[in-house]
């Protein structure tokens, strides 16, 4: 019954009547994208008229979101959405609403299961949060966040965004509990339990092995410096990392080290500093690494291939990147922003920039494009029917992206 009505939940914890004194918000936003995609047209062997052309793509989402505080210390939080797909999105780019995040309980339903159109109703959120002095205990489906990169997140493990992700404003939720303690003004400890099922599983094959531990710590040193320790096992895999932020006023500096100790260990490292050299200018660079990765463009395919990969766990194909984000006030309405990433050992590299125009306080519009520079995929000629697909660079196979996006609030 549970499947077959996601909404039901929803329902039954939502208040028929506030009672005196409480608090209840209800807010939310739709959100519009559309996606133009122009496909790289690799070099060697030809391919038959028509096998490569221009596909668009929309997606429309509507989240609703109800906050509702009975008493101080105790609240409950839903969040409904209904997403429409219509279209394949764009290889390489997200628009980050339409994904889900590991489920115990099956809140999500396919309304609408079409290859050309998908219209999904899921509860993204649905939390009880109580809080006694220094503790804080949340039970139910939420988001989960640990570290500190912006493009690269090597201790971001649960349902991470992707760099090419247009819109990371809400993170999928996924079912855990999670106690924080707190301790003076920016000491925590964490422990969490979430679960991560894989895609295609079976809601009754409940598995340990799904099942997300962490145990996090964090607090400060001095007025400028902020540490944080992190033990975990993902997918029956130990986790260690920690993470280090320094606040030197207009410049911070901060890195995430995670080391998996897999059958076969690998580390992944990211180096950041933020500058803000104007009220109207800010930049972001960082420098990445990860042990796992290919180390020559041919071996591109098998690794996207693999089971990390396959689940989000990671995005990046080769061993060494660097990034630049910044963002440029042009008027107080109108904004410039947007991403290099670039992959040192192709190399190649990928642009994303967008012009963000705030329509009014609760309406906003982003018109941008995705753009990879490097090597094109070549195609050779074998013994079968079919020629042989070979990557040359990570960002120079990424097909060519347009986009707008509007987004309105309630």
């Amino acid at each position: 019954m549970l499947r077959a009505c996601p909404w039901l939940l929803a329902l039954l914890l939502v208040p028929q009547r506030a009672e005196a004194g409480s608090a209840l918000d209800l807010t939310g936003h739709l959100k519009l994208f559309s996606i133009s995609t122009f496909p790289v047209e690799p070099e060697g062997e030809s391919l038959p008229s028509g096998a490569l052309s221009a596909s668009g793509s929309s997606v429309v989402d509507s989240r609703l979101k109800l906050l509702w505080r009975p008493k101080r210390k105790l609240r409950f939080e839903l969040h409904p959405t209904i997403t429409l797909s219509q279209g394949a999105t764009a290889t390489g780019l997200s628009t980050g609403v339409s994904r889900s995040g590991g489920e115990l309980l099956p809140l999500t339903n396919d309304l609408i299961d079409d290859p050309g159109l998908q219209l999904t109703a899921r509860l993204d959120r649905a939390t009880a949060r109580w809080d006694v002095k220094r503790l804080r205990l949340t039970l139910g489906r939420q988001p989960v966040t640990f570290g500190k990169g912006r493009l690269f997140t090597p201790l971001d493990l649960v349902a991470p965004f992707s760099p090419t992700t247009l819109d990371s404003s809400f993170k999928p939720g996924v079912d855990a509990f999670r106690a924080d303690l707190f301790q003076g003004m920016s000491g925590r400890f964490t422990l969490l339990g979430a679960y991560l099922n894989r895609p295609g599983q079976d809601y009754d094959d409940w598995q340990l092995k799904n099942a997300t531990l962490v145990a996090n710590a964090k607090g400060s040193v001095g007025d400028n410096w902020e540490f944080e320790g992190f033990a975990g096992l993902l997918f029956d895999e130990p986790v260690l990392g920690t993470s280090v932020f320094y606040n030197g006023g207009t410049v911070g500096i901060y890195g995430d080290l995670n080391i998996t100790l897999s059958d076969d260990p690998f580390g992944r490292l990211v180096l950041g500093a933020q500058y803000k050299p104007t009220a109207k200018t800010f930049l972001t660079l960082e420098a990445y690494a990860q042990s796992l990765g290919a180390n020559e463009p041919v071996d591109y395919l098998e690794q996207a291939s693999g089971p990390r990969y396959q689940r989000g766990e990671l995005t990046q194909l080769g061993r060494f990147y660097a990034a630049l984000i910044g963002s440029y006030e042009l008027t107080p309405l109108l904004a410039l922003s947007g991403a290099v990433l670039s992959n040192l050992m192709d190399p190649s590299v990928l642009l994303m920039p967008s012009l963000n125009w705030n329509v009014a306080n609760n309406a906003s519009v982003s018109v941008g494009c995705l753009a990879g520079l490097g090597a094109r995929p070549k195609l050779s000629a074998t013994t079968s029917s079919d020629p042989l697909l070979e990557l040359r660079s990570e960002y120079g196979s990424v097909p060519f992206s347009a986009f707008v996006q509007a987004a309105f609030y309630f």
